[in-house]
This record gives structure tokens, sequence and C-alpha cells, in this order.
């Protein structure tokens, strides 16, 4: 069979799911639209927390940093307000990434 070159998507999506790693995180978390929706949230918080990181540090975030970050964030009521509220807003607009002045400032980063 014959793949089209423009269906990167498609080829992504086969390489994705035929991922063990991927495939358990999937089976595990993505059983809800509530939990796949929250998943995307902390996806973008992620991507958000290692931009802001590397433009302030310049150098990678490391994964006990990223961790810690994540757990402060979303234990803390005002912060977890303010990354469920522009994730709210990135939902309805047509951008790729979390409007980020609000996050940068509440984090420190």
């Amino acid at each position: 069979m014959k793949q089209k070159k423009n269906n990167n998507f498609i080829y992504d999506l086969c390489n994705l799911m035929n991922n063990n790693m991927f495939k358990s995180f999937y089976n595990k978390y993505c059983n809800t639209w509530l939990n796949v929706n929250t998943i995307i949230m902390y996806f973008k918080l992620y991507e958000i927390i290692e931009i802001s990181y590397y433009n302030k540090f310049n150098k990678k975030i490391s994964q006990k940093e990223m961790l810690f970050i994540l757990n402060s964030v979303i234990k803390n009521s005002l912060l977890r307000e303010i990354i469920v509220n522009n994730y709210q807003i990135y939902k309805s607009t047509n951008t790729s990434y979390l409007i980020s002045n609000n996050i940068h400032k509440s984090i420190g980063l």
C-alpha cells in the first residue's frame, strides 16, 4: 500500500499510538473528555513553562524543576485559576500557546 506524502498527521498518529509509553499514558488518562481536556491544558502549561524558563535562564528546564513548578502551580488555587482561565481563552482563540503574560508573572518566570 502506498502512503500519501501529504498525510503526515495520520502517519504521526500511527507512530504515536504504536509507542508503548504513549499507549500506556493514553489508556490510563484518556478515558473521558474531561480528562482529555485536562491533559491538553497540562500539555500547554508544560509548554509555556518550558519556553518561559528557557527565555529567562537560557537553558532547558530539568525534569525535577518542571515537576516542582507544575506541582506548585496546580496546588495553588490562585495560580490554578489563572491557568484555567488562560486555557479557556486559549481554547476560544486561534493561538498556538497559552496567554503567557499572567502565567509568567504568577509563577515567577
